[in-house]
């Protein structure tokens, strides 16, 4: 998977443990999640190697609660909160710009396959700029 999927994975993985703090969603409730936002078969094995690449690159350590029976993010005591409130924020950036770029790749693709039709009645067309690249 690419390095901006994983990017998107993560983010959506670490909203549904901020949004449901008081829940600690289990396993099952993790992958359906993802699978809803386009990411299918996701093992559990995939998701404990996904926890593991959260810890080692970022320091989002995820475990289970085995009182609660679900995941959550554990963070120590005396650790400053704003640096992952600014990670959080630069996923959310990294993912809108993907977004953007798809979105012109797209707009690109598609601007080759409009062909307008000549009419001789158009009056000042000379004047517009032609859509090629």
């Amino acid at each position: 998977m690419s390095r901006s999927g994983n990017l998107k994975k993560y983010l959506l993985i670490i909203r549904l443990l901020q949004e449901n703090k008081s829940k600690a969603p289990p396993l099952k409730t993790i992958q359906a999640h993802l699978q809803n936002h386009g990411f299918d078969n996701t093992s559990s094995r995939t998701l404990s190697r996904d926890f593991q690449a959260l810890q080692a690159e970022f320091g989002i350590n995820i475990q289970h609660d085995p009182k609660r029976r679900g995941y959550q993010i554990c963070n120590a005591k005396d650790e400053d909160l704003s640096d992952f409130h600014q990670f959080l924020t630069l996923l959310e950036m990294a993912e809108r710009v993907e977004t953007i770029s798809q979105t012109l790749q797209t707009t690109r693709t598609l601007s080759k396959n409009i062909v307008f039709e000549h009419n001789e009645f158009f009056m000042g067309t000379e004047h517009l700029k032609p859509l090629d690249d």
